[in-house]
């Protein structure tokens, strides 16, 4: 990479509460070690009081968010017509969309009390968490090419994030997976049927 890390120095009593605030977020779980310290390293506290404007719907987008503490509105203008679309409550994350796909923001976020945000920034983001989906996205992608049964889907089914899987009976219900449980599930029956153990 070309891009120069980026690291915001923090205390240890910061850094763990950053780990905590991080732990459940969806974009890092896929994240190896070191990938994952890169993007903890680069993450930055902000303090944001009641009132305050953490992003506004049709700006660029600069920052991804993960929320540690307070409560904040989701608003959407439309026709001239600002509304609620949800909350969050002391945790959660925002501002994703802009950075990967570089469109404007989709949303305000109002800060509704006093609350606590780590901060990651677009060129960190996109160097680390949008290169590591899209290799992630062309292994799958590529798997399921080399797939005999799945080779007949077409490119909108085939590369749809999750597998649809429906029984013919109408009283069975559809069966999302994701492709890792596609392929965790592939990988054990392929040890199974071959007497391994996995």
């Amino acid at each position: 990479d070309t891009d120069p890390r980026v690291i915001h120095p923090k205390t240890d009593e910061q850094r763990c509460r950053l780990q905590e605030a991080c732990k459940d977020i969806l974009l890092f779980k896929n994240l190896d070690q070191e990938q994952l310290s890169q993007v903890l390293d680069a993450m930055f506290e902000r303090i944001v009081k009641a009132d305050e404007h953490v992003i506004d719907q049709g700006d660029d987008g600069d920052n991804f968010y993960v929320i540690e503490r307070g409560t904040y509105d989701i608003l959407v203008t439309k026709d001239n017509q600002t509304r609620s679309v949800g909350q969050y409550d002391n945790r959660g994350s925002f501002g994703e969309l802009a950075l990967m796909y570089n469109t404007p923001r989709a949303a305000t976020i109002v800060a509704t009390s006093e609350g606590s945000l780590w901060g990651l920034d677009r060129v960190t983001f996109r160097r680390i968490i949008v290169k590591n989906n899209a290799k992630k996205r062309k292994m799958f992608e590529s798997f399921i090419e080399s797939v005999p049964l799945l080779k007949s889907l077409e490119d909108g089914q085939r590369f749809n994030p999750h597998l649809h899987f429906a029984s013919e009976s109408p009283f069975r219900p559809l069966v999302k997976i994701t492709p890792t449980q596609f392929l965790h599930l592939w990988f054990k029956t392929a040890c199974l049927s071959n007497n391994l153990s996995a």
